[in-house]
């Protein structure tokens, strides 16, 4: 059950990347406007990476801000632009997650209780806590090998740091903004152990995408992730 004081309405910011998701954004909007609070200012914005389907049209239809790049920069570059948005807007409480279906906005209230009712900065949803997730060996491997590097680091204690479904109190949102547009969780995950910042996990049964492909369906992104992911590692530190 969420709590929260009545003696000023919270604001959340729903930022939501999309490349060629017109098949499952609509869904996905449909959804979340079950899950979210009643008593909480909302808006979503959707950041268009690109896409070359009806991606932009479908979201306006279903009642979010749109943005569109021309050309697509990436999940991080989406996630950025998304950010500023939802900053000028002024929320107390930012939520991102993909435009794919994977997360689940059933989720949602579990990560909002945590945000409202203790002193969490941030939660990410966990595909590892259950038990593991339906990813290839390689990807399983590579996850549990980077959040291994960033625990040690950062001092937390968490079981996927490459996961994408987020909600974090705005206020660090300056604090735990990445440069990087792709790859881009692992930085923000460094940067928010660099200003100490109290990070609480949800496991989340994360369904397997219907429509479009991932960005992992491309073989040159999948092997240079590791290079990518040692170089934002080092640029947080140096």
């Amino acid at each position: 059950m969420l709590l929260w004081s009545k003696a000023k309405t919270k604001k959340i910011a729903i930022v939501i990347p999309a490349h060629n998701e017109e098949l499952s954004l609509p869904k996905v909007l449909n959804k979340l406007a079950f899950y979210l609070p009643e008593d909480f200012e909302k808006q979503v914005f959707v950041v268009d990476d690109g896409s070359k389907d009806n991606t932009s049209a479908v979201a306006e239809e279903n009642g979010a801000n749109v943005v569109r790049h021309p050309i697509s920069l990436g999940v991080g570059g989406a996630l950025k632009t998304g950010y500023f948005l939802a900053k000028d807007w002024g929320p107390d409480i930012i939520v991102q997650m993909d435009a794919d279906g994977e997360h689940d906005p059933a989720d949602l209230p579990r990560f909002l209780d945590l945000i409202l009712n203790e002193e969490v900065d941030m939660v990410i949803g966990s595909r590892f806590i259950n038990g593991l997730p339906q990813l290839s060996f390689t990807r399983r491997v590579g996850i549990s090998f980077f959040t291994w590097i960033v625990n040690k680091l950062a001092g937390y204690r968490l079981t996927d740091i490459t996961n994408g479904y987020r909600v974090f109190k705005a206020e660090h949102l300056d604090k735990i903004i990445f440069p990087s547009e792709k790859h881009w969780a692992i930085e923000m995950t460094l940067l928010a152990g660099k200003h100490k910042l109290k990070i609480k996990e949800v496991a989340i049964n994360a369904t397997n995408r219907k429509f479009g492909k991932s960005q992992f369906s491309n073989l040159i992104t999948f092997f240079l992730y590791p290079i990518n992911a040692i170089k934002q590692i080092i640029d947080v530190y140096i």
